[in-house]
């Protein structure tokens, strides 16, 4: 790999992988070599863990690599919600432990070739079809007030918690 600095006054590239400036390790080894004064001087730090990647997306709990404004790390977890319920309300167990803060709540409905986001709210004077989102420290609760049960649900939540694991 090569990783180069561009000087704008000069017009040259400089390879800063020869030289000692690059450091290249897992999140636990930085903040070892961190606090023992072991990095160097101006180096360009590059993470390699895969729990940086605020891509990933998981079944399992997975840390975003970000952080909520009170500093708390933010999870992701994929949570998937089978059958859709018929005019009523269904309540699937996300089974994370010490929720604290849900910042973001999304997911998708499907059904053939169908998709539709969830939560959904399409109200009129005519019609109220409405495909509802909560979350508790338990349970999703997912409500509609038409038949979704040619439907399938997977919800994404993202979150901090009370206590880091």
């Amino acid at each position: 790999m090569s990783v180069n600095k561009y000087n704008a006054s000069t017009g040259e590239l400089t390879n800063l992988a020869s030289g000692s400036r690059i450091w290249t390790g897992s999140e636990a080894a930085y903040k070892a070599e961190k606090s023992a004064g072991t990095l160097p001087t101006n180096a360009i730090i590059m993470i390699t863990d895969d729990e940086t990647d605020t891509c990933h997306y998981s079944t399992d709990e997975t840390f975003t690599g970000m952080y909520w404004i009170d500093g708390k790390k933010i999870y992701r977890k994929v949570v998937d919600c089978g059958t859709l319920p018929n005019a009523a309300q269904k309540n699937v167990p996300h089974n994370i432990s010490n929720l604290d803060q849900v910042i973001t709540i999304k997911g998708i409905a499907t059904s053939g070739n169908t998709r539709v986001p969830m939560p959904r709210s399409m109200s009129s004077i005519a019609s109220h079809d409405n495909l509802d989102l909560f979350i508790a420290n338990t349970n999703i609760y997912i409500a509609v007030t038409v038949d979704y049960s040619t439907y399938s649900g997977i919800v994404i939540l993202e979150y901090t918690k009370t206590t880091d694991d």
